[in-house]
């Protein structure tokens, strides 16, 4: 189970990835994201979402496409109905699926979290939803621990992916009475809790390197954390992302329900700071664009250090065939090569422009200033 936890993270990066490696074709690409949880009757509810928002994308397809193009789109519908009829799993609260049949492709990849309804019917893979989910889900450590026994547990989107116990034999026993043997006592005790927290320290760093996650929650008392936190390095130290101390007699699933709602609480809050700080830079005109054009020209550049877009920002564009920059519809020409331009969707595009660089990717799902700027903005490096 942990082994198949683990793949499934470099599962979800790997067929990201994949996607974005995506040319549009002429060939229609059906990108559905479904919530699969059950509600409270203990019934899932996706079936509906998916034939009526189905029907709705049929009209608008065959306007667009003709006979040709609803088929094309029905025969892919046919594909992820027959999957979510047989393969669906019980345990799956989420589901990503995409289906070309004229390219041969289909991929469907099923999650232990929900994740937002939507379908999308275009040339290429519509790519949001899969971002929020690497973007809003993180693989992270979670300690809990006093002075005489820690559990350390390896986190991903719901599960415990990896759980490690240590305990701290070595405490010595208070027996004889006398301030002397008290202070030695004391003394013992203060050099045993010290050794106990540095090598709770060390499998800590040895988890999360191994394991590449990319957070670090502390469980148990201020005055125990501080003191860890001596023994960790600066570079695990910085990936703290939440210190708490739970009541006792508190179960390993309620600290973890407790803990994946705090962490997502934050993580919100980082994109409003996101968000905020945007604002902030773009007013004092400081590292930082926004607009379709200003954001396209920093991407391409290579200076974006952070990638914002507005959750509906749907647009398409123009590609150069021949270098790959990147235009507004208007332009029918590469200004760099003089080679003809082609549409594309400019999502994907840039989408995938930004993880190329190795820039951030920050989706805003509420309403924003962004809106009223084409819905993208980015933060520069320089």
């Amino acid at each position: 189970m942990a082994g198949d936890r683990i793949n499934l993270q470099d599962e979800i990066r790997n067929l990201l990835e994949e996607l974005l490696d995506l040319e549009e074709s002429s060939h229609l690409f059906v990108s559905l994201y479904l919530d699969t949880s059950v509600n409270a009757e203990g019934q899932r509810v996706h079936p509906i979402y998916l034939k009526q928002k189905a029907s709705d994308l049929q009209h608008v397809i065959a306007a667009a496409k003709g006979e040709a193009g609803l088929r094309e789109f029905r025969d892919n519908l046919l594909q992820i109905e027959s999957f979510l009829a047989q393969s669906l799993e019980k345990t799956a609260r989420g589901v990503a699926v995409f289906s070309s049949r004229g390219r041969g492709y289909f991929r469907a990849l099923q999650l232990p979290v929900s994740v937002r309804n939507k379908i999308a019917a275009s040339a290429a893979p519509n790519l949001d939803v899969l971002i929020e989910i690497l973007q809003q889900n993180r693989h992270f450590c979670v300690v809990v621990f006093d002075q005489q026994s820690a559990r350390i547990f390896s986190v991903y989107l719901t599960d415990i992916v990896r759980k490690r116990q240590l305990s701290n034999p070595a405490l010595p026993a208070r027996n004889l009475p006398g301030s002397s043997s008290k202070v030695r006592y004391e003394r013992r005790t203060r050099d045993v809790v010290q050794h106990f927290l540095k090598d709770l320290a060390e499998e800590i760093e040895n988890l999360m390197r191994t394991e590449k996650t990319q957070g670090l929650v502390l469980l148990g008392t201020q005055a125990n954390i501080a003191e860890l936190r001596k023994f960790l390095s600066a570079e695990i130290d910085k990936q703290l992302l939440l210190t708490q101390n739970p009541p006792a007699g508190t179960s390993d699933s309620q600290l973890l329900d407790s803990v994946l709602a705090e962490v997502q609480r934050r993580q919100q809050m980082l994109s409003r700071q996101t968000l905020e700080q945007l604002y902030d830079r773009l007013s004092h005109d400081y590292l930082s664009a926004a607009g379709l054009e200003a954001t396209l020209f920093n991407l391409q550049q290579g200076k974006v250090h952070t990638l914002v877009l507005s959750s509906p920002f749907a647009q398409r564009g123009k590609k150069c065939p021949r270098c790959g920059s990147l235009f507004t519809l208007s332009s029918n020409e590469c200004t760099y090569c003089r080679t003809p331009t082609v549409e594309v969707d400019l999502r994907n595009q840039m989408e995938k422009l930004a993880e190329h660089h190795g820039a951030k990717i920050e989706i805003i799902q509420e309403p924003s200033f962004l809106d009223h700027l084409d819905g993208v903005g980015v933060l520069l490096r320089f």
